[in-house]
């Protein structure tokens, strides 16, 4: 396949096999759901790591729950880095909840572009929102050009960077800003976390990767800083302007490393399991990073059931194991905390019956990985 930032020939590095899609709960423990193929593809000429398999959209994200959305601490810091200048639009809006906190600050002139069904809680908020996909010719506007776009954890799901870059930059005036979040690749890539891969990211990005796309279409980053959220993420304020940037020279020494511990990781995990036949283990988060690791490494066999908070999941299946989903860890020796970790502590208060013990189930943490 073409990279889809440089398009030059994409190398496969994991092929972690055929899974079904890990946010879709199953209604019975033997139900027949769809799989696809999960490769994880690398681009050595501008360093984008990136899925070399998509799922159509259509089917990725039909019945797609907002209930599953999680609070970000972070998204009223993100909002003071914007100014109100003028016409604001929100790409991949979800359900409003960052235009309303720029509303709070005094925004009178502000668009979402929502394509799933979540646009109309936006609406019902007050907000005018696009319910489209976005991308290259979207724009048909060119009296009301916006004078900031935003793109909070959009690029990473995007087939067509590209595409959705230029989109991005016809749309705005010249000197316009756009404020982009992606979950930051770097911090899995150190630590040999894969629970990061699931087929709704295509693309991983690093700080330089990320601003080398930037620059590649005009813009200079002004700001870029990383939060504690959601395992790891970065945002980047950039400024759209009428001259060439520098780019950053990529080294492919990380991905290198990350794709040479898979087999590690792999037998290291099972000798875990296979050496605690007599311990019952139980999963706390019925998430998709759970549901990657567990299918790609194969380890759903060893749980006997998973944990959620959210009323909604509870007597549905996980799509890995066709394991039940309870409200209570019970009686379980061992239960591995499949939620970020500045929710970690939230769940273990939230608990002080369970008898067992709690450990991360993500790399690094956990005693898994000791």
């Amino acid at each position: 396949m073409n990279c889809r930032s440089c398009m030059s020939d994409v190398s496969e590095q994991i092929d972690f096999g055929t899974h079904p899609i890990s946010h879709k709960l199953w209604d019975s423990e033997s139900e027949v759901a769809m799989s696809h193929t999960v490769r994880l593809g690398h681009c050595f000429a501008c360093g984008l790591t990136q899925l070399m398999d998509e799922v159509p959209e259509d089917v990725l994200y039909a019945e797609y729950d907002p209930s599953g959305q999680k609070h970000q601490p972070h998204a009223e810091e993100l909002s003071k880095w914007i100014e109100n200048k003028g016409l604001t639009v929100e790409i991949g809006c979800n359900d409003g909840g960052f235009l309303e906190l720029l509303k709070r600050r005094g925004f009178d002139s502000l668009l979402g572009i929502e394509p799933s069904d979540t646009a109309d809680i936006a609406m019902g908020k007050g907000f005018p929102v696009i319910k489209d996909y976005f991308g290259l010719g979207f724009w048909q506007r060119p009296s009301k050009q916006a004078k900031c776009v935003i793109a909070r954890e959009v690029l990473e799901h995007v087939p067509d960077v590209n595409g959705f870059m230029r989109g991005i930059s016809e749309m705005l005036d010249e000197g316009g800003k756009v404020l982009i979040e992606v979950p930051d690749f770097e911090h899995p890539l150190r630590n040999g976390d894969y629970s990061v891969i699931w087929e709704e990211h295509l693309s991983y990005f690093t700080q330089h990767i990320l601003e080398n796309l930037l620059m590649k279409h005009g813009f200079r980053v002004l700001r870029w800083k990383q939060f504690d959220y959601s395992g790891r993420v970065m945002a980047v304020l950039a400024e759209k302007v009428d001259c060439a940037m520098p780019y950053y020279l990529i080294d492919d020494s990380l991905i290198n490393g990350y794709v040479g511990l898979w087999p590690t990781f792999l037998e290291n995990v099972h000798r875990y399991f296979q050496n605690r036949y007599d311990v019952s283990f139980s999963v706390y988060g019925a998430g998709c990073r759970a549901c990657s690791l567990l299918n790609f490494a194969d380890i759903a066999k060893y749980f006997h059931f998973v944990v959620d908070d959210n009323s909604k999941r509870i007597g549905k299946f996980f799509p890995a194991g066709g394991m039940e989903i309870l409200n209570s860890p019970g009686d379980s020796d061992v239960c591995f905390l499949a939620v970020n970790e500045e929710n970690e502590r939230k769940v273990i208060e939230r608990n002080p019956d369970f008898k067992g013990r709690f450990t991360s189930l993500f790399p690094p943490e956990g005693e898994m990985y000791a």
